[in-house]
């Protein structure tokens, strides 16, 4: 299965979710940071069933953390991504894209339960040069487990268009 930058994000996503239990632990009340992170993978391009090409993708993803740990110990997560400067190069015809887009991460737990909803919303584009296609890549997720620790809710929508 080739990475494409949705697959990515969500992998991104699910990273540092998973780290928050942790982060949980010190009862810091907010928690504020700014990171770049390098952006360095080869996405393969389709239009319908057919691969047009695998584009090398370079840059940076700037990514914006705010976590709230609430007195109950619940947590409130808002995770906000952009890329900054990044491009893409096909490794077969030459041409050249820019990366467009955002993605927006909410998180929401009660404590001292398992209940958590989580939701994850990315659209990213490539843009061309000249006269190639152009891409966008759309992922939806959302998920929610209650209490007692069982998945009630689990949505997923990945996918790419092209124009």
């Amino acid at each position: 299965m080739s990475l494409t930058l949705p697959r990515l994000l969500t992998l991104a996503a699910t990273t540092i979710l998973a780290m928050l239990p942790a982060m949980a632990q010190a009862r810091a009340t907010n928690f504020v940071m700014n990171i770049d992170v390098p952006v360095d993978e080869v996405v393969t391009l389709t239009c319908g069933l057919d691969t047009i090409e695998d584009v090398h993708v370079t840059g940076m993803l700037h990514v914006l953390f705010h976590i709230t740990v609430d007195d109950a110990g619940g947590m409130h997560v808002d995770i906000h991504d952009n890329a900054q400067g990044t491009t893409g190069v096909g490794l077969t015809s030459g041409t050249a894209y820019h990366a467009v887009g955002s993605a927006q991460v909410m998180s929401e737990s009660n404590g001292p339960t398992d209940q958590m909803e989580t939701s994850h919303q990315a659209v990213f584009g490539l843009i061309s040069e000249g006269q190639a296609a152009n891409f966008d890549f759309l992922a939806v997720v959302h998920s929610t487990v209650n209490a007692g620790g069982d998945v009630t809710v689990d949505l997923s929508e990945i996918r790419m268009e092209c124009h």
